[in-house]
């Protein structure tokens, strides 16, 4: 049985209290061998239990949050009034007390969508290994050890890693859950939660990712399309199916099982896929349950009917957000389609940032313009080019630097990401002519992303923060932030009498709902939880960019040293 709340925090009670509270005799404080850590005067964020207004109420009468931790959990939470640390020192003589003044304290971040491949890819589409398995050279490839320190540095204090090298997560992994309480390196890094790869059959979205990974067998999981995939034979089917994941969870102890169930038909630049077909979903899924019962299922998805068919199989979470656009039946959002979600328990991650990052950036810092130039011929299926009888002409896109920064003067991302990586975003080459970026563009003008998350969070949705980073445009730690705040950006489509997200609403997808998903006892204030902590500079209930303002993170009851972070975290 754990610790209860020690007399301390009855000393000032004021009938504030936030949670439950159970108070020992002075004496039973002295059976405590752990060590105690206490955060005094601060300014709790707690999502899972107040909203936008009773938080700005207790700031206004004066009410600050005390926090007991024993070891690497929290064991009591208050809101009362001041303490000094000779109130805490006659309690315990021992305890480290930190006064945190007025900060603003919050549960650690959760990314729910990154890849440990450990690169910011600098190019569209660019590989992290040749087909023979030769390293391609990047401007960032920092290892997987470096990008997990940055994402600690950045608060982001958990993650859930949704592909791989899955043998070099599964080791960090496995290094953190044995580390030994004084081991502060490995108390320094996000802690990593895991799919151990990606289950998909060949044609499909994911059915070939050498052209990225070269010939790393541990990144992906085929469906093999003889023995399951056209196997006439259901039984032998769910044979082979079996077999196949239960090797893998029995190699990897994943935490989640991710498969691509994609049937997305518009891919700019990209050739259409064949998706799994919903039968063999509903086996897979089904199977997932028979093995390990509370195992979620996770779906990559690529258009509504994927969603709807992900929730019919019993899929505990979708990952990404199609759009809505109601004149295409790939893209209108079937009726019912959120009531369902929200009936089912499903989970969605939108990860918006992926999608609309690299066409902001390219909106924000440069003046675009079009020009025309004769070519010999156009290549096929190049809508850009025209060709009348005598002479060809190609649409050429230039842009020039309009003098905007968009976020690469931020502090934070300045720390985390290489300047070369960033200037190499100044680089127009980078934009033209790319048909996802421009794909991207249009519908961030139209605000078909944002309208869909709004719909979805004011049915009752639950969602969780991801940001799928790894691709162009995202950033290790830095681009959590980004997604929290293009989901208070969705506030500008709304339209009366729609009301605005507040921000607890947008802080709860990346702390207390992650721990719902999880069951991993993080992302709350409360007692029990793991004390995995932000503190603020800044209030990010009145600004959502505060979230960046780090003045220092704690992670299994272990404030880190950010600054001694920063060697670890560069490329080797």
């Amino acid at each position: 049985m754990r610790y209860l709340l020690p007399l301390i925090l009855f000393l000032h009670f004021s009938a504030m209290a936030a949670g439950s509270f159970n108070i020992l005799e002075p004496e039973s404080v002295q059976n405590i061998e752990e060590p105690v850590t206490v955060l005094i005067n601060t300014h709790l964020v707690r999502p899972s239990y107040d909203h936008n207004e009773s938080f700005t109420g207790k700031l206004l009468n004066g009410i600050v949050g005390h926090v007991v931790i024993v070891g690497d959990r929290i064991e009591g939470v208050m809101e009362a009034l001041p303490l000094s640390e000779k109130d805490v020192h006659e309690t315990f003589p021992s305890a480290k007390v930190y006064d945190l003044k007025g900060k603003y304290v919050m549960p650690g971040l959760h990314d729910m969508h990154v890849h440990n491949y450990g690169v910011n890819l600098d190019l569209p589409n660019s590989p992290l290994f040749s087909k023979d398995g030769g390293p391609v050279k990047h401007i960032d490839f920092p290892g997987v050890e470096a990008m997990n320190y940055r994402m600690a540095y950045s608060g982001v204090t958990s993650h859930l890693d949704l592909t791989s090298f899955n043998m070099d997560t599964k080791a960090l992994r496995d290094s953190q859950q044995q580390a030994a309480p004084g081991d502060m390196a490995a108390h320094a890094q996000s802690r990593i939660f895991m799919s151990g790869g990606l289950f998909h059959v060949e044609g499909s979205h994911h059915g070939d990712i050498s052209w990225l990974v070269g010939d790393r067998n541990d990144t992906s999981i085929p469906i093999d399309r003889e023995t399951i995939v056209d196997q006439p034979d259901q039984q032998l089917r769910l044979m082979s199916l079996r077999a196949l994941l239960k090797t893998h969870i029995e190699t990897y102890q994943p935490n989640v099982i991710k498969v691509s169930y994609d049937h997305n038909p518009h891919r700019p630049g990209q050739k259409v896929i064949v998706g799994m077909s919903y039968e063999l979903l509903t086996e897979f899924v089904a199977t997932v349950k028979e093995l390990q019962p509370d195992l979620p299922v996770v779906c990559h998805v690529g258009v509504w009917r994927d969603v709807e068919e992900c929730v019919d199989a019993g899929a505990r979470a979708v990952t990404h957000l199609p759009f809505e656009q109601s004149n295409d039946p790939f893209y209108s959002m079937p009726e019912g389609i959120l009531e369902k979600i929200k009936a089912q328990n499903v989970f969605v991650i939108p990860t918006m940032v992926v999608y609309m990052e690299n066409s902001m950036i390219k909106d924000s810092i440069f003046d675009t313009s079009f020009t025309k130039e004769a070519v010999n011929s156009c290549e096929e299926g190049d809508k850009t080019c025209t060709c009348t009888a005598d002479v060809c002409f190609k649409e050429v896109e230039t842009g020039v630097l309009n003098g905007q920064k968009h976020f690469f003067n931020d502090p934070l991302l300045k720390q985390v990401v290489p300047e070369d990586l960033i200037n190499h975003y100044f680089d127009f080459q980078f934009y033209a002519g790319n048909p996802w970026i421009s794909w991207g563009q249009e519908h961030n003008r139209r605000g078909y992303r944002q309208r869909v998350f709004q719909r979805m969070i004011h049915s009752g949705v639950k969602v969780l923060s991801g940001t799928d980073t790894m691709w162009e445009g995202t950033f290790f730690g830095f681009s959590l932030h980004r997604e929290l705040e293009l989901m208070a950006l969705s506030n500008n489509v709304v339209k009366p009498p729609e009301r605005l997200l507040t921000t607890m609403e947008i802080l709860r997808t990346a702390t207390s709902s992650n721990h719902e998903f999880l069951k991993h006892n993080r992302g709350q204030l409360q007692p029990g939880f793991f004390a995995d902590l932000v503190v603020l500079n800044s209030n990010p209930i009145e600004d959502i960019k505060s979230t960046r303002d780090i003045h220092s993170v704690m992670i299994n009851g272990h404030f880190i040293d950010r600054e001694g972070l920063v060697p670890a975290m560069k490329v080797k």
